[in-house]
């Protein structure tokens, strides 16, 4: 009478206990039991598979400390176990058998060990490296954000300051000159001749302020690009430059070249002259090649300089070395938004940028071939 009451007992343990192993082997989650001091009691399939091994046993002969990226992470998980008497949600890193870093997240308990000495943990993890991933790229991307609107700020205060000194300096220099000048010319006693040439240096002082206003309208914006195409406006951007700084310079590109889309072109321009401005004032001579083709279903940009090579990208601090506009992280911003890319090689004999933007379809049938 008393085996026929328990035998059936034992069948229902016995079946639950199936049921349970059953469960957790055909989980998707990785299911880890083990006791306090780190042996593993039992494993499934998916956690093994998550943790790079063969099979569950491989995995039980090892300790579970041995499997955490950061052996200080499983005491704070035990003291908050005993605390608590359950952790759910808690991000916890393993260590794959090629030692490569795993994010999970554990949702774990502290039980009884059925006839063992003291407790056990056990739960389930959940592989969330990729999302660890994705919110460490966005992470980056805003730290990235914030250093180039830091780095833009800088910038658009040192053009402002630049422009003011130029405006102060030259051309309102030359306005206070024609403005005296101008009034001398009121003089009644000025002799006929003497009004003659101070006329004569009134058209030449007139002329001189809109030639500088003129080159300070086309450096904040190139009206050749808007008219011309990118490769009239290199053309002509490079050939003030030489004359201003007296840098060797050449231009390479083909006479088909055609024209891009606005922002294409935009994009590629303030490349150029950022990276020119980068150069400029270093001692001993410097020759720059400026290359520009179009490929297929790509356009590549190519600056090539012999002197000492471009400053080092920005350091994290996010400080850029190039004196103006936003320096390499801002040269780089520009090819991404447009969705390229920008490479930086220097060595001892010089430096290449290499800037490579996809030309759509899209960029054939709008590209603009006037001003409007």
């Amino acid at each position: 009478m008393v085996v026929t009451e328990i035998k059936p007992a034992e069948e229902s343990e016995w079946a639950s206990d199936r049921r349970h192993r059953r469960f957790t082997d055909l989980n998707v989650a990785g299911v880890l039991c083990n006791t306090l001091d780190g042996r593993i009691l039992y494993c499934n399939e998916a956690l093994a598979n998550m943790l790079g091994y063969d099979s569950p046993a491989d995995v039980e002969q090892h300790r579970v400390p041995e499997l955490h990226y950061d052996p200080r992470s499983r005491p704070n998980l035990i003291a908050a176990l005993k605390l608590k008497g359950a952790v759910t949600g808690h991000k916890v890193c393993f260590r794959r058998k090629d030692g490569s870093p795993i994010w999970c997240l554990a949702n774990v308990t502290l039980a009884e060990g059925d006839g063992l000495d003291g407790d056990v943990i056990e739960g389930t993890l959940i592989d969330i490296t990729e999302r660890e991933r994705a919110d460490e790229a966005v992470q980056q991307a805003n730290l990235r954000l914030r250093q180039l609107s830091a780095d833009l700020l800088r910038s658009q205060d040192y053009e402002r300051r630049r422009i003011a000194r130029e405006l102060h300096d030259g051309t309102a220099q030359l306005l206070a000159a024609l403005n005296m000048t101008l009034c001398h010319l009121r003089d009644a006693d000025l002799t006929p001749e003497r009004k003659d040439v101070m006329l004569a240096e009134a058209i030449g002082l007139a002329a001189q302020c809109s030639r500088e206003i003129r080159v300070l309208c086309y450096l904040l914006h190139p009206p050749l690009l808007d008219e011309l195409g990118l490769a009239s406006a290199l053309e002509n951007y490079v050939k003030g430059y030489r004359q201003r700084t007296g840098a060797q310079m050449e231009v390479d590109v083909a006479p088909d070249f055609g024209r891009l889309d606005r922002d294409t072109e935009m994009a590629l321009f303030r490349i150029v002259q950022e990276g020119l401005s980068s150069i400029h004032g270093r001692e001993g001579n410097v020759l720059a090649v400026i290359r520009l083709e179009r490929g297929q279903g790509e356009v590549r940009l190519a600056l090539r300089e012999s002197s000492q090579g471009l400053p080092a990208p920005p350091a994290e601090s996010g400080k850029s070395p190039i004196p103006l506009g936003v320096g390499i992280l801002g040269m780089r911003e520009r090819a991404e938004q447009l969705g390229g890319r920008l490479e930086i090689a220097s060595t001892n004999f010089g430096t290449t940028l290499s800037v490579t933007l996809p030309l759509a379809e899209s960029n054939e049938k709008d590209a603009h071939t006037g001003s409007g």
